[in-house]
């Protein structure tokens, strides 16, 4: 009978103190590991969502770009349709949004942001800087290996059989013999297109 007691004792001893720490201690490991594992899985779409943010961004202003030069024209002004070229920027008139006005219209590398502004023309035609607006932006873009920071955009001219000149115009660029824009931005991903203008001519 006394045998069976010590059984029945034995039998109902519970976990001890240290056995109770040992697994708080495991169970807090693995939630700490699930949560770095989720804290992981949520920064990585984020950042798969920022990029394909980007690329959209950076599609959209590739084409407007290249729609815009393409069919750029004289100002309402008379102005030919190249107003500035320059490594770091470009501006030229072009109807951007297919109503009567001819904008004028600026891409600019300002620090290391590339900056797209338009100016709309006042009823006497006039294109006034207080009425300039940025449009869209792209952050962050760097310079090419081989280029220096503000080396944003090459110009080409013609040459004598009809093509475009291999080597790019040095500045200052002389407007009306700018025949090829190129362009190309080291952003992720990197933007790299030309563009050459329908209304350019040498007898401005």
């Amino acid at each position: 009978m006394k045998k069976n007691l010590f059984i029945k004792k034995h039998l109902k001893k519970g976990f001890t103190l240290i056995e109770i720490m040992i697994s708080v201690a495991i169970m807090t490991v693995i939630m700490g590991v699930v949560g770095l594992f989720q804290a992981d899985i949520f920064s990585m779409n984020s950042s798969i969502s920022e990029g394909l943010n980007s690329q959209s961004a950076n599609r959209a202003l590739i084409k407007d770009f290249v729609f815009e030069l393409r069919n750029a024209t004289t100002s309402q002004a008379g102005d030919y349709p190249l107003a500035a070229a320059g490594t770091s920027s470009v501006v030229f008139y072009s109807n951007i949004d297919g109503e009567s006005d001819i904008e004028k219209v600026s891409y600019v590398l300002d620090g290391s942001d590339f900056k797209k502004f338009v100016i709309k023309p006042t009823s006497e035609n006039i294109y006034s800087e207080e009425n300039k607006i940025l449009v869209k932006e792209v952050l962050n873009v760097r310079p090419t290996d081989t280029e220096s920071p503000a080396d944003i955009f090459q110009y080409y001219a013609s040459s004598t059989d009809g093509s475009f000149d291999r080597a790019p115009m040095s500045e200052p660029i002389v407007l009306n013999e700018v025949r090829l824009v190129k362009m190309k931005l080291q952003t992720n991903p990197s933007i790299e297109t030309q563009v050459a203008p329908r209304n350019l001519k040498n007898n401005f």
